[in-house]
């Protein structure tokens, strides 16, 4: 029996979950939880029981079927009286047609919107992807930096007779050791818990991320001539000025009344006598006390603020949309006068085989690796706000291939 659960538990655990992912790229993440993950199956199902809402707006009146039976004694003759009427219910005022439109624009602001959660994951994720192999590169940094000075502090202690210079330059670099490990905790943790989320999105127990540049510069003229799409935040604006509309022709449709209209058929007995009867019957609201104007008025007033509210709202983001793009320009220059990781590495690596030969000094080795981090911070810290910016753009004005052509286009640096 222990070997049969065991060997469950084990086909269950490869059904169900992958173990090792190999991404050599953050363009292979991406197409990885953009097919599927966790999050866009949750959201397909919210659109699912989004679009079954117009199903119910299609839903017509059942037919009223109504049976009264009556007995009574009239001068000692028994009567009995049976009565059915039956009717079927006709919306006037187009009551269906308009509650239709109302119900598949609410649809389509409630998928569009869904689908927008849908891209802030895949592009979230993919930037957790880019942080940890950042992270990586600084935590390996980190490390080496650490390790000099481990070594460093080890030759001046062994040493019985330190120099004042030399006395402080070990307890320069053990303050320094100290706060790189302290650095080194944060970098690790920070890398701990965007590795847990990743492990989640993509069900990959362990992986490896590698860190690629993307080609920013190469949206910068793509996002000068940027149109209108249909499945941005302006455009979810435009559509609900028409959700308002729709709803106030629903309340309009609302002042007339529906009537009913069917056949009557009466049986009727008299002691040994028969009779039989039909009609017809015809059931409707009088409207005497109101036509729905409190409902007209209230969808006035609604879509009156729906206007200004979304014209308020689609100036706002446009506004946003150019300040992003400059920011995204200004970013960009930056990152392209900044030394690349290739360049820099080989700096580094020069200046600690200079520091090997004793050439440099404790203070300036200090100070180099803590312009090597720090630069390495700067410089990712620098892509990240690039990518969400772009996000953002990519929110507002719904170009999802601008995102696909960056992380297609990956390079190496």
């Amino acid at each position: 029996m222990f070997l049969f659960l065991l060997g469950i538990s084990l086909f269950s655990g490869t059904a169900f979950s992958q173990s090792v992912c190999e991404f050599k790229s953050i363009n292979d993440f991406y197409n990885r939880i953009n097919s599927k993950n966790p999050i866009q199956e949750q959201i397909s199902k919210r659109i699912s029981q989004v679009e079954s809402t117009v199903d119910l707006a299609k839903q017509r009146p059942n037919p009223v079927i109504e049976t009264e039976y009556l007995k009574g004694n009239q001068f000692g003759i028994d009567i009995n009286n049976i009565q059915v009427t039956a009717q079927h219910i006709y919306e006037l005022g187009a009551k269906r047609k308009k509650r239709i439109e109302e119900a598949q624009l609410s649809a389509n602001i409630e998928k569009r919107l869904l689908n927008l959660k849908g891209v802030e994951t895949t592009v979230g994720y993919a930037l957790k992807y880019q942080k940890v192999a950042q992270l990586s590169i600084l935590i390996d940094a980190v490390k080496e930096a650490i390790g000099t000075f481990e070594n460093v502090i080890k030759k001046l202690s062994s040493r019985t007779g330190l120099t004042p210079e030399e006395r402080v330059s070990l307890l320069t670099l053990q303050l320094a050791s100290n706060d790189y490990k302290a650095k080194l905790n944060d970098f690790a943790n920070e890398k701990t818990i965007l590795e847990g989320e990743l492990i989640f999105i993509t069900d990959c127990d362990n992986f490896k991320p590698y860190y690629k540049s993307l080609p920013y510069q190469d949206l910068l003229l793509p996002l000068k001539n940027l149109k209108s799409s249909e499945s941005g935040l302006v455009n979810v604006e435009d559509l609900k000025i028409k959700q308002a509309e729709a709803e106030l022709s629903v309340q309009n449709s609302l002042g007339y009344s529906n009537i009913a209209i069917g056949p009557v058929l009466e049986y009727q007995t008299q002691g040994n006598d028969e009779f039989i009867s039909a009609g017809v019957a015809i059931t409707f609201d009088l409207p005497l006390f109101h036509t729905n104007n409190a409902g007209k008025l209230n969808a006035t007033k609604r879509m009156a603020a729906q206007k200004v509210e979304s014209t308020n709202s689609i100036r706002n983001l446009n506004l946003k949309k150019a300040m992003l793009i400059k920011k995204y320009e200004r970013s960009v220059q930056v990152l392209s006068q900044m030394t690349t990781l290739e360049k820099l590495n080989k700096q580094h690596s020069e200046v600690e085989r200079l520091f090997a030969r004793g050439i440099v000094s404790i203070p300036m080795t200090i100070e180099s690796h803590r312009q090597h981090i720090d630069f390495l911070e700067s410089r990712f810290e620098t892509e990240n706000d690039l990518l969400i910016s772009l996000e953002e753009i990519v929110f507002i004005r719904g170009e999802t291939q601008l995102l696909e052509n960056l992380f297609k286009n990956t390079s190496i640096n």
